[in-house]
C-alpha cells in the first residue's frame, strides 16, 4: 500500500487479510436506487480491541457474509431429523397397535394413557419388530428411529400405576383354581363398570 500501513492490520469483505471492511450500507443516487457498499479503511487492531473479538472470528464471519451484508447464522450443534419412509412409520405403528394394553380399573375414562405389560420395553418390542420384517422379507428402521415413532405418536407406559392395583383382580389372576372366587369376581367387575358409567 501507498500510504506504508502493514495490510495485515485491516480486514475485508472479500479476503481476511486485505484492507477493506464493510461498515455501513447507503442507496445509489442514480434512479435505480440499486444497494451498494460504503467500504471504509478500518485498523483491524483498533476494529477488534473495540469489539472485544478475535480475528479468526472476523475471518470466519467475512467468509459467511452474503451479497446482502447479511452473515449466515451459525449451524453448529443444529441436526435436522432424519428423514423415514412414510411406509416404515406406518409399519412400525401398526406394530405398536398390535400390542394390547393392560386393562386400567380405576383411571378415569377421558385418560389417553395406556399400559403395556410390565415385562416389554422399546427395546424388546423392536427386537419382536425386527423379527416380524425379517420373516417378511421388509426392511426393519432402527432402535433409535422406533424409539422416537413411539414416544412422539403414542402415549404409552410399561408400568402399571399404583391405583390400579385391585387386589381382588391379582387374586383371580394369579389363582389356579378360580371357580370359589368366580363369583365374586364377577360381582366385582359389575361393580366396577357401574362406577365408570356413573363417571361419565
Amino acid at each position: 500500500m501507498d500510504d506504508g500501513i502493514n495490510d495485515e492490520e485491516f480486514v475485508s469483505t472479500e479476503e481476511t487479510h486485505t484492507e477493506e471492511l464493510t461498515l455501513s450500507e447507503k442507496h445509489s443516487e442514480d434512479t435505480s436506487n440499486n444497494l451498494e457498499m460504503e467500504r471504509l479503511h478500518v485498523c483491524q487492531i483498533s476494529f477488534n480491541g473495540t469489539l472485544g473479538i478475535k480475528s479468526k472470528f472476523v475471518a470466519r464471519s467475512l467468509l459467511k457474509l452474503s451479497k446482502e451484508g447479511i452473515v449466515s447464522s451459525d449451524a453448529r450443534g443444529v441436526h435436522a431429523k432424519p428423514k423415514v419412509d412414510e411406509a416404515l412409520v406406518q409399519g412400525v405403528c401398526s406394530h405398536i397397535k398390535s400390542f394390547v394394553p393392560i386393562p386400567s380399573h380405576y383411571c378415569r375414562p377421558e385418560s389417553n394413557r395406556t399400559y403395556l405389560s410390565s415385562e416389554l420395553s422399546v427395546a424388546e418390542m423392536h427386537r419382536l419388530y425386527e423379527a416380524q420384517c425379517s420373516a417378511a422379507g421388509n426392511e426393519a428402521v432402527k432402535t433409535s428411529t422406533y424409539r422416537r415413532i413411539f414416544l412422539d405418536n403414542f402415549n404409552i407406559s410399561f408400568h402399571t400405576p399404583k391405583k390400579d392395583m385391585c387386589s381382588l383382580c391379582e387374586k383371580f389372576k394369579n389363582t389356579h383354581d378360580k371357580e370359589p372366587l368366580q363369583e365374586t369376581y364377577d360381582l366385582h367387575i359389575q361393580r366396577k363398570e357401574e362406577a365408570r358409567a356413573l363417571k361419565k
